[in-house]
């Protein structure tokens, strides 16, 4: 395919050090994905679907009415931390005049900002906001793979070729008031894997796909009441020296979660689960828990949060409305603004916090689960089963991956060029205490899900014990059988023989007049069936019984 006309001054353009406008952000994505791999050790071909997203080639998603009230409608918030202590947020519905807010301030002003993008983007977003910041296009590409035609094999990727590029799961646990009976659970599943597809593939062509409308990655069933929805919040910091040689960060924050999940193409969750229940997805049955997120003495401090705009409700009561909804509405609250604006993982670790209270929920979950699978009234009524078992456990192994990816990219972060703050302030215990609890937390974290991990393979190996057990003693129990069978079949074999030799016509057996009498073939029968009898009975030595050949001369030369 030939490379579009480009214009040769935005080839030519350095993103990191010259700034940029929205159509030259784009003009540079598109000439770099039409780069093949002949000409460049860096063809850019996987920024192709990107490219056609953004040039308005493939289905876009449809911006709401502007009726549209209350939270749905703001696809941008930006956080502003200022060294003078001061925390500020503010939302937009436009994408250039967040750009706008975005650019308005001098390099050495003394505050950092966090922008987050919630939901299902658009194309005027994207090239607006990265051509602000100048952000990486990786960054837009590995948040939008959901519309990637093919898969690809360059993701994931190393953490060195995107240190400042950071994505975590979230991960929303569901339940059902009445669930499905366990013998059709394993149906829901595969039923399941089939209808996230289809969305998926609504996703890709951007069918019903609404701007704001939240992205579901994954979604797994439990058991017959539980099941969790996967999606993600990835992070990209934009490193800045200021004109006093002070380093600076700025941050975009993209997350899946926005809308209520019953709105939009992730309505089509509707599709992807509440048709294998049975029910509408707002039915009263159905809900999300709640993410409970421990601060300490939280309770003392209890109030009602600052909303970034009075009326920022949701239009209607939504059942299926997620905790992790609010974090771009409420972030900060509990930081310290100065030091937020100096250190910029400090400044994330509300969001971490949340990362670990999501896991530490479903870990929880799935040990309750194992402890239901091997409890004792299942082990009475012999429903052990490894299929559940390994289904989790399969979760559990790709929560396991992902704690350790996120705790090797924490360490990192301690080598890093990010900025952090120094020993002399009057906040650095506090920042030092915070980030050294994300450490021990994703530590103690991924220990549990490791200890967890071996319950199930503990587990499945016993049950797998206890039905090759029962196979034997059923083997043993047909071999008695068997023996019985053969020892009464030998019977009649004796029998057989002197009836067949007494219905000879032969002369020595008298076969004319007169006939032989049936004692005459009792006296015959009778030592034969004896002999056979003491032949069959006859105690055999362990060497023969186990096949194994009497050692003669021959073979003790050969050995």
């Amino acid at each position: 395919m030939a490379a579009p006309p480009v214009n040769r001054r935005a080839s030519r353009l350095r993103a990191d050090t010259e700034p940029l406008t929205s159509d030259v952000y784009g003009q540079l994505i598109s000439y770099h994905a039409h780069q093949g791999p002949h000409p460049t050790l860096h063809p850019g071909t996987i920024y192709q679907d990107l490219t056609q997203f953004l040039d308005g080639q493939r289905i876009l998603p449809r911006t709401r009415d502007e009726q549209t009230t209350g939270v749905c409608a703001y696809h941008g918030i930006l956080l502003t931390f200022n060294r003078a202590g001061v925390r500020s947020q503010k939302p937009y519905t436009d994408a250039r005049e967040c750009a706008l807010a975005m650019q308005s301030r001098e390099r050495d002003d003394p505050y950092s900002q966090i922008l987050f993008l919630r939901g299902h983007t658009s194309p005027e977003w994207i090239k607006n906001t990265g051509a602000a910041w100048n952000v990486d296009p990786e960054f837009f590409n590995s948040t939008m793979l959901f519309r990637c035609r093919n898969l690809n094999s360059a993701y994931p990727s190393p953490p060195s070729s995107y240190p400042d590029i950071v994505r975590l799961p979230i991960v929303t646990i569901g339940r059902r008031d009445t669930g499905v009976t366990s013998r059709l659970l394993d149906k829901m599943r595969l039923s399941t894997i089939e209808q996230l597809a289809e969305y998926q593939h609504c996703l890709r062509q951007g069918k019903q796909v609404n701007l704001c409308d939240s992205i579901v990655r994954g979604l797994c069933v439990i058991d017959e009441q539980h099941f969790i929805i996967e999606q993600e919040v990835a992070v990209c910091v934009q490193l800045e020296t200021r004109k006093d040689g002070d380093k600076g960060w700025n941050a975009l924050i993209s997350t899946d979660i926005a809308n209520c999940l019953a709105e939009g193409a992730s309505g089509g969750l509707n599709a992807c689960w509440m048709a294998n229940m049975g029910s509408e997805f707002n039915a009263s049955g159905t809900r999300f828990h709640s993410t409970v997120h421990h601060s300490k003495k939280i309770a003392f401090r209890s109030r009602h949060a600052e909303n970034v705009v009075s009326d920022m409700r949701h239009r209607h009561d939504c059942r299926c409305s997620q905790t992790a909804s609010l974090i771009p509405l409420n972030y900060g609250h509990q930081l310290d603004a100065r030091a937020a604006s100096i250190d910029p993982l400090y400044a994330f670790s509300d969001l971490f916090r949340f990362v670990i209270s999501t896991e530490n929920q479903l870990i929880n979950l799935l040990s309750e689960f194992v402890n239901q699978e091997t409890g004792l009234e299942a082990l009475i009524a012999g429903k052990l089963s490894t299929s559940n078992l390994v289904y989790c456990e399969r979760i559990l192994d790709a929560r396991i991956r992902k704690m350790r990816d996120i705790l090797n990219w924490l360490k990192s972060r301690e080598t890093s060029r990010w900025p952090k703050i120094t020993d002399g302030d009057t906040a650095f215990h506090k920042v030092k205490e915070t980030i050294n609890d994300l450490h021990v937390d994703f530590e103690h974290l991924l220990r549990s899900a490791e200890d967890l991990s071996k319950r199930y393979h503990t587990t499945m190996t016993a049950i797998t014990n206890q039905a090759i057990l029962a196979e034997s003693r059923q083997a043993l129990s047909q071999g008695s059988h068997v023996a019985r069978l053969t020892l009464v079949a030998s019977g009649f074999i004796p029998l057989s023989f002197t009836t067949s030799l007494f219905g000879m016509n032969v002369s020595q057996l008298g076969n004319g007049n007169p006939l032989p009498s049936i004692w005459a073939w009792v006296v015959v029968s009778v030592p034969l069936l004896a002999l056979t009898l003491a032949f069959c009975l006859w105690p055999v030595s362990p060497e023969r019984h186990s096949g194994a050949i009497p050692a003669t001369r021959f073979t003790r030369v050969v050995r």
